[in-house]
């Protein structure tokens, strides 16, 4: 049975006409345009009522509304534009069979042709959905596929002409040879290789030997606590000379210290086992950390989390290793340990948001390795005015924004590729983006739409980003954050399909500007905290307020960052001293670190 003749024979029924049985033309009359169009109507209103009342009997009453309400009312929406849809394609598709029968009936040409009833159901499960339901959104989504490419290249124009980067041509790195690139370290090359292997392992930490502690016991561990790990590792390790393994899993055996050494010399005897690899990161730590170049293509998230991870184990090795020469006494050693540790912190690329926050982490690690100097007095002026200087240049602001746009460009150049006819399947066992066959049942126009809103999400929310300087803008961090806040953006587009991207990134987004804040908060403090050692030293006392400290240790006092004003100080109990920002409450909690109220530092991040 041919559709038109599927379509008639439904149209001559006289159920198909709910009782309005006047409104059917005669067999040989011409089918106006207009009953169409009201058949089609009373379909979506029969649709919108029965979905209606199925809603309200899962629904007991407005004041109390079961779990899952809101589901269920998103569905209801759905298949009443599923219902709507599928009522205007079947009287349409009825209208035009209906005037071409009419039409060849004039010309001795009858499709009135008889079959089986059982024929007729069986054919409405495929003739239906074609052409009420599929074709319908074809055309629904053709429309929006000229629609969302005509106004992507009107949004992308307006935005290129104020100067933004939509594509990777200016991002994009040129091959970086092996010597100039930490990366190419065969460290750094051995944990892409092994990622499954424990990346402290490269470093010899003996980690599965530390003490067990209570589970909400947060504080690191101590020097006390990491002599138990290697007097049990020592006392636990076996000669692997016949081991069949090879490479980082045969790992040197840690030496003895003498019998009745103290802590820190225990430890630094456990950690000599590294001094060699120790001494190659350190002397390449004054090269960048780049993309290494089997990895340039941005679209493939070239950083490795195992080359970031890597970063942090050297921090946390060298931290270790400060403290015990600290302990000992080997101040010149710990500084030599703490440059490397700041030069690799801020050779790290911070192109990416994850890039970004690891440079963050890293400096907060450098900066409670200061802190554990300072609580022991073990760093000598010199050192400590070193130090503060260092700490004192450190910005965060502008690279998270660097960071954010990159990231939109990431997300705007992924879309582009979904957008664009998918490649042939080929047998290369690493294919680039465009030939991987989920983009190809992405729908264009939706793609377009949503790389619209993507870029117009940036410009909007992130413009009072762009135009705040924390150095010097009256805006306080304070008022900054209630800007940056996106509740009021996300009830703006509540029901717009095309932001749901945008809406998964903000959330993370305006997060990471809260932590740069408490990064610029932290690195302040650490270089305020120097200024007040350096004042003991000269003095053997900590000042009863920071106004000391001008000019001779600080050129000007430091300033709160949430609210502009002097830095919070006060002297402890314990002969020490805190140092405190008011947070994002706005409140002035004299120090109270509990729920994180104010942000003392060291803080938990």
């Amino acid at each position: 049975m041919k559709p038109s003749t599927f379509y008639c024979r439904l149209a001559n029924g006289r159920w198909s006409w709910l009782g309005l049985h006047s409104l059917r033309p005669a067999e040989s009359s011409r089918f106006p345009l207009s009953k169409a169009i009201l058949m089609a109507g009373v379909y979506a209103l029969i649709w919108m009522m029965i979905i209606f009342l199925l809603m309200l009997a899962f629904n007991p009453g407005p004041s109390n509304p079961p779990a899952g309400y809101h589901y269920y009312r998103s569905m209801g929406a759905v298949l009443i534009a599923l219902g709507t849809v599928c009522a205007i394609g079947h009287w349409l598709f009825t209208w035009l069979f209906w005037n071409q029968r009419v039409k060849g009936l004039k010309e001795k040409d009858s499709s009135n042709i008889r079959s089986p009833r059982w024929v007729m159901w069986l054919l409405c499960f495929i003739y239906i959905p074609i052409f009420s339901i599929a074709t319908p959104l074809a055309a629904l989504i053709s429309v929006e596929n000229i629609w969302g490419t005509y106004r992507w290249h009107q949004v992308r124009t307006r935005l290129e002409s104020k100067g933004e980067k939509l594509d990777f041509s200016d991002w994009e790195n040129d091959k970086v040879p092996t010597e100039k690139n930490i990366n190419g370290l065969p460290l750094f090359i051995e944990a892409r290789d092994n990622q499954k292997e424990s990346l402290r392992q490269l470093l010899n930490l003996p980690e599965r030997h530390k003490p067990r502690r209570d589970s909400n016991h947060r504080a690191p561990l101590s020097l006390e606590e990491w002599a138990i790990a290697y007097q049990t590792a020592i006392s636990n390790q076996v000669d692997q000379s016949n081991s069949p393994r090879t490479g980082k899993s045969d790992l040197p055996l840690y030496p003895e210290a003498t019998e009745g050494a103290d802590p820190a010399t225990i430890v630094l005897k456990g950690l000599s086992v590294a001094d060699e690899l120790m001494q190659e990161i350190c002397e390449a730590s004054h090269l960048p950390f780049l993309r290494n170049d089997t990895d340039q293509d941005l679209l493939n998230l070239t950083f490795h989390f195992s080359e970031l991870s890597v970063y942090r184990s050297i921090t946390r090795f060298l931290k270790l290793r400060i403290q015990a020469s600290l302990t000992s006494g080997d101040s010149e050693t710990a500084l030599t340990d703490l440059q490397c540790a700041m030069r690799l912190a801020d050779g790290m690329e911070r192109k990416l948001l994850i890039e970004y926050l690891v440079h963050q982490s890293l400096c907060h690690i450098n900066a409670s390795i200061v802190w554990n100097g300072l609580e022991q007095h073990g760093w000598k002026e010199e050192q400590l005015h070193s130090i503060q200087k260092q700490f004192e240049k450190m910005e965060f602001h502008e690279a998270l924004l660097d960071a954010m746009a990159l990231e939109r460009t990431w997300g705007i150049v992924l879309m582009d590729e979904w957008s664009k006819p998918p490649a042939k399947h080929t047998q290369k066992s690493n294919r680039p983006l465009s030939e991987r066959t989920w983009p190809r049942y992405a729908i264009r126009g939706f793609t377009r739409l949503s790389q619209v809103a993507l870029a117009l999400t940036f410009e909007e929310w992130i413009a009072p980003a762009r135009s705040w300087d924390p150095n010097q803008d009256a805006v306080t961090g304070i008022e900054f954050l209630k800007q940056m806040d996106i509740k009021p953006w996300e009830k703006r587009h509540t029901y717009n399909i095309h932001y749901t991207l945008a809406k998964m990134t903000l959330p993370a987004y305006e997060k990471a500007f809260e932590k740069s804040l408490k990064a610029k908060h932290a690195m302040d403090s650490i270089a305020t905290a120097c200024a007040l050692e350096r004042y003991y030293l000269a003095n053997q006392t900590y000042p009863e307020t920071l106004d000391v400290l001008v000019p001779e240790f600080v050129n000007e006092i430091p300033r709160d960052i949430m609210d502009q004003s002097i830095l919070k100080y006060q002297r402890t109990e314990e002969g020490f001293f805190k140092l405190w920002s008011i947070g994002d409450d706005g409140e002035d909690n004299g120090g109270d670190s509990t729920d994180q109220k104010d942000w003392v530092w060291p803080m938990d991040r």
